[in-house]
């Protein structure tokens, strides 16, 4: 499901797709850094904001959350988890 999250931060249209296929929402993930992540994808696509790395990076680290996911995790999403 990492995969998931990074083709949304590679192209935010897919997040309609990434709904319909994670409906269990984010207890979907079992790692907390994906949950956490997907929560806030999920808060910022409600509100109509931008949704790639940069803002999503942004919003975690708003919310106090950056640190709980890691900079160099969040950074892997897009590729997949595989560096």
């Amino acid at each position: 499901f990492p995969v998931t999250i990074g083709c949304v931060m590679l192209d935010a249209s897919k997040m309609n797709d990434c709904i319909e296929a994670l409906k269990g929402g984010p207890d979907c993930f079992y790692d907390i850094r994906n949950q956490t992540v997907y929560k806030t994808m999920l808060k910022m696509f409600e509100r109509g904001e931008l949704i790639d790395a940069i803002t999503l990076m942004q919003r975690l680290k708003d919310e106090g959350r950056l640190e709980e996911v890691g900079l160099e995790y969040l950074s892997q999403l897009p590729l997949g988890g595989f560096i």
